[in-house]
């Protein structure tokens, strides 16, 4: 009994430490588009598609 309490709190860890990494990769993924779009304060899905735009518009068809 108290074996299979151990490895059902030691899943338990596990898993919860998995949602931790899985959050913090999703951090640094934000992060990097973030860096990629040239982005310092405004919210990068606005900047982005500014930036898109304009290049679009300049550049011709």
């Amino acid at each position: 009994m108290l074996l299979h309490l151990r490895q059902a709190f030691h899943l338990r860890v596990q898993f919860v430490m998995n949602l931790i990494d899985l959050c913090f990769d999703d951090l640094e993924h934000i992060a990097s588009l973030r860096r990629r779009c040239g982005v310092t304060s405004r919210p990068f899905w606005t900047d982005c598609a500014a930036r898109t735009l304009e290049a679009r518009a300049t550049s011709g068809p």
